[in-house]
């Protein structure tokens, strides 16, 4: 007999004996007997059995635990046996449905869970699966959105394409109170179909199919809302409709989003060109973006901007990050359901991670449907048709507020750039979107709240009486816009207003949405320039000391609030500058 040492520390005590007998005096029914090597997890499990069935025959002992005793025998030696570890059972993969995998998301944060493993141990799941929850959780709970939380696959059609060109066309008929059934959803899959020249017959399967994986149920039209023309009706409605709609909300939890056109490259010489331009397509269209905006009545939480713009492949983005704003591409750079729906279903998960139920009042534009699935935090109240200029909130003069700080900036622009002569004024979109932050920043908070007053949504804030227009430049920046542009400058209001026409969404017929989905324009970048390159930090450092020169020359309180500001500033960029 020749005994083989353990491996390791742990088998120090275990030790396997291999038997050199004669193979006639093999048991017969080895060949049916389980053989090769064994994990420790195993020996240790034939020592527990061995001692406990107090067996003292090992021949006798080893058939009935499926080994082979002529090959492998446990010999326990002598001294104190270790105890046995903790078993480490394999954990098999379960696939989950979208409810439970819900529920144990909601079970991590709740639990403040800090340790990965002790949480999937506590609710027996392996590790890796519970790391993949937890990076697959923004997706997670859009599909619950969207689909019956039953299902534990989110698998797309054969006829993707198809399937999502119908599915805009399905949300832009929502929000028209088109009455839409299986019929109708079929008939336009194959009209799709035909437009982009593919093989395909809906079938009754594929309408099923459809339905539950997009969590589509026919939706019971709303009524239409009546027009208000008169005094009398918007009154009505403020005080019976709106009342109802408000008296269990705080004020911090009623909102309101708006859409405006905004023709981002206008300066002052080129006004008179645009007045009245609606941008439903050519060259004008070019230089437009839809930018939406939202907050709450108490003007305490507004919404980070949305900013649609065409798809252009825009140098003045290469190298850059981040954005102030959020940004998305679309064909015609206009406002589409899908949009909306994606952010509402955001702003909807955003508000559930805060505990919060909340009211959004909005208008029934073409891109907003009336019936948005699986909204758990959002209560959506549409103002009646043709009454937005009295009851939406955003119209009463918060998006005429954001307009004039914009075009503010513009001016100082132009004016700055004046002072080299042959130097043109050009602001691309990078610059514009930037610009666009900065005046949503600039909207007084007291305007917001008096906003909602005027559409009578009553707020715990006092109110306040917000800056007029003409707060919008000095007066001398104005004498020297007259005296440098002559007859090609209108008036100021006619400068902010002027893209208060340009559309930001529209009825769409299928071959605009393929076009919007699927198509591509040969768009000429007018932004093209060289790419941008990173400043480094030292160029940063230079700037600022071109600003404090330029601080030293002034008065002494204006010097003191730029060098407070660039002070600020400095610290915050010495404290984000790359690791060397």
């Amino acid at each position: 007999m020749e005994m083989i040492p353990a491996q390791n520390h742990e088998e120090s005590l275990v030790q396997v004996q291999i038997h050199t007998e004669d193979d006639s005096n093999k048991n017969p029914d080895c060949d049916m007997l389980k053989g090769g090597s064994l994990t420790l997890s195993e020996r240790l499990d034939i020592l527990s059995k061995y001692d406990s069935e107090g067996a003292s025959n090992i021949r006798d002992f080893a058939p009935v635990q499926n080994y082979i005793e002529p090959q492998v025998q446990v010999q326990i030696q002598s001294g104190e046996f270790p105890s046995k570890p903790p078993d480490r059972k394999v954990l098999k993969r379960k696939t989950l449905t979208l409810s439970e995998k819900l529920e144990l998301l909601s079970k991590y944060d709740s639990e403040g869970s800090t340790n990965i493993r002790d949480f999937a141990r506590s609710v027996n799941i392996p590790e890796s699966s519970l790391r993949t929850l937890l990076r697959n959780r923004e997706e997670i709970e859009k599909n619950a959105a969207i689909v019956s939380v039953k299902r534990k696959k989110i698998k797309a059609g054969k006829h993707e394409e198809i399937e999502k060109i119908l599915l805009e066309w399905l949300t832009q008929a929502w929000s028209l109170n088109m009455r839409v059934n299986g019929p109708v959803i079929k008939e336009k899959a194959s009209e799709i179909a035909q437009l982009l020249e593919t093989e395909f017959s809906p079938s009754s399967g594929w309408l099923d199919r459809f339905k539950k994986r997009h969590g589509i149920v026919y939706n019971q039209s709303r009524p239409e809302a009546t027009d208000l023309g008169n005094e009398y009706d918007v009154d009505y409605w403020i005080s019976n409709s709106l009342l109802q709609i408000t008296e269990n909300y705080a004020s911090c939890d009623i909102y309101n989003v708006d859409e405006l056109g905004l023709l981002y490259k206008v300066m002052p010489d080129r006004c008179m060109l645009f007045n009245g331009e609606k941008c439903h397509g050519g060259k004008y269209s070019e230089e437009r973006v839809t930018v939406f905006l939202g907050s709450n009545s108490d003007g305490s939480d507004k919404l980070r901007p949305l900013v649609v713009g065409r798809p252009r492949p825009a140098t003045c983005f290469e190298n850059v990050g981040s954005l102030p704003c959020d940004y998305i591409n679309q064909n015609r750079a206009l406002m589409t359901a899908d949009i909306f729906i994606n952010w509402l279903r955001d702003f909807d998960l955003k508000m559930g991670k805060q505990s919060r139920k909340i009211v959004l009042v909005l208008d029934d534009c073409p891109a907003h449907p009336k019936d948005v699935p699986g909204l758990k935090n959002i209560r959506l109240e549409f103002v009646p048709s043709n009454s937005t200029k009295v009851l939406q909130p955003m119209v009463q003069g918060v998006v005429q507020g954001f307009r004039k700080n914009y075009r503010k900036r513009l001016i100082q622009r132009f004016l700055s750039d004046m002072e080299h002569p042959g130097k043109a004024t050009a602001v691309n979109l990078l610059e514009a979107v930037h610009y666009i932050r900065a005046a949503w920043d600039d909207v007084e908070r007291s305007s917001i709240v008096n906003c909602f007053r005027n559409a009578g949504i009553r707020t715990s804030v006092e109110p306040e009486i917000p800056d007029g227009l003409s707060g919008c430049l000095d007066g001398d920046d104005l004498v020297e816009l007259r005296q440098r542009l002559g007859h090609k400058w209108a008036s100021l209001d006619a400068y902010i207003n002027v893209d208060q026409d340009v559309i930001t969404s529209e009825v769409r017929s299928i071959e605009n949405i393929i076009d919007d989905v699927i198509g591509e324009e040969d768009l000429n970048d007018d932004d093209a320039t060289e790419p941008p390159t990173v400043p480094t930090v030292s160029s940063v450092m230079e700037a600022f000391s071109v600003v404090r020169r330029y601080a030293s020359c002034l008065d002494v309180a204006s010097s003191e609030e730029i060098l407070r500001h660039v002070n600020a500033a400095e610290k915050v960029v010495m404290r984000h500058r790359p690791a060397m």
